[in-house]
């Protein structure tokens, strides 16, 4: 039985059949790239999860109102103000499916999904938003899917 893969210069091996694809470089070094059966790794939940801080939830947060409800928060020495972006995750993985108000969601996805509010400070002299304060709606989830949303939360603001 095949148990992963090893690539040399582009020819391939056999289909992966445990945790791990080995692959073989030009340079003859070798590396290990983790794979899940059937189901998404942390990792790329994180990765997909970065991706939609990094837009879908940036495309709302220039539509909606900065300050009011969101508030201020101190960052630094500094006080900013905050929008809010409401978003759908899956509650077992933290997968995030989209951002938007309910009223704009699909019902299913309002439905199927576990919904969370991310508050996040606006530099008014850099006009960007640039760090996410406050994950709310957090006990909604798995430890997993807390853990894969306050990753890529982490991320972003790094």
């Amino acid at each position: 039985m095949v148990e992963h893969l090893i690539c040399n210069e582009g020819v391939g091996g056999s289909i992966p059949l445990r945790s791990t694809i080995e692959i073989m470089t030009k340079e003859k070094s070798l590396f290990k790239i983790p794979i899940a059966s059937g189901e998404e790794t942390d990792r790329e939940i994180v990765t997909h999860n970065r991706g939609m801080l990094k837009r879908p939830m940036q495309r709302l947060l220039f539509n909606e109102s900065i300050g009011g409800n969101a508030g201020t928060e101190r960052v630094g020495k500094t006080d900013y103000p905050c929008a809010a972006a409401n978003g759908y995750a899956d509650r077992a993985t933290g997968k995030i499916v989209t951002f938007g108000n309910v009223q704009d969601i699909l019902p299913d996805v309002v439905k199927d999904k576990n919904e969370f509010t991310l508050r996040v400070a606006f530099d008014i002299t850099s006009r960007r938003f640039f760090k996410i304060v406050s994950f709310l709606g957090v006990e909604n989830f798995t430890e997993r899917g807390k853990r894969n949303i306050q990753a890529a939360i982490d991320e972003y603001n790094k």
